[in-house]
């Protein structure tokens, strides 16, 4: 990692040549900063712990000092550098970021982009190579898409848990940055739930199925 970061800020300080000019000021050796649709989506994930009663035993991480430290499960919010880092040593990664534009996930041929007023998201579950470590990757091609991923997990889980228990899967969702954060479509699911879901919980995967995410073959 870099030493002695720069955190660089612009805003406006106009001049008699020119009134768009942008004033510069840097901030050495400042925390990490995030945005407010990355605390919404932390704000999704600390709720959902609630609920299953993980209210202690957990942080958020120090960019810096954590960076290397992956011995326990992780949420990474949005195409930080970390979350690319994390692609490096976890398996499945289901999804692929095309460009850093558009999205796409494994069994479907559907690619979401953000077009305005659009934003697409990922949910994947996925584990450290070699473990049983489960790390969640919640994230937007924008900010709109990174806030919501932690809405389409918090506010699905208990069906995501009961066609997948344990097992990795992949979420592509769009929304519409126009409309509350509340508002979404998943578009695709990967894998295919198991078929035993059908006789352990028929009513949840019979929902899911009528919705036509997961793939055909």
């Amino acid at each position: 990692m870099v030493q002695n970061q720069t955190y660089i800020s612009r805003f406006p300080q106009p001049v008699p040549t020119n009134q768009n000019n942008l004033g510069i000021r840097s901030y050495q050796n400042i925390d990490p900063v995030w945005s407010q649709s990355d605390g919404q989506c932390v704000a999704e994930v600390f709720n959902i712990l609630g609920r299953i009663n993980k209210q202690n035993g957990f942080k958020i991480a120090d960019t810096i000092r954590d960076w290397n430290h992956r011995l326990n499960p992780i949420f990474s919010i949005g195409f930080n550098a970390k979350t690319h880092d994390l692609l490096n040593y976890c398996s499945p990664i289901n999804f692929e970021l095309i460009q850093g534009v558009n999205l796409s996930i494994e069994g479907h041929n559907l690619t979401l982009g953000a077009t305005y007023p659009d934003d697409a998201g990922i949910i994947q579950k996925t584990f450290i190579e070699n473990t049983n470590i489960p790390v969640f990757i919640l994230a937007g091609l924008g900010t709109a898409g990174t806030e919501v991923a932690g809405k389409v997990l918090n506010q699905n889980i208990a069906s995501f848990g009961k066609l997948y228990g344990n097992q990795p899967f992949c979420i592509l969702f769009k929304t519409d940055i126009t409309r509350a954060s509340s508002h979404y479509e998943i578009k695709r699911i990967f894998p295919k739930p198991k078929l035993y879901c059908a006789l352990w919980y028929p009513i949840t995967f019979f929902k899911w199925y009528r919705k036509k995410v997961h793939p055909e073959n």
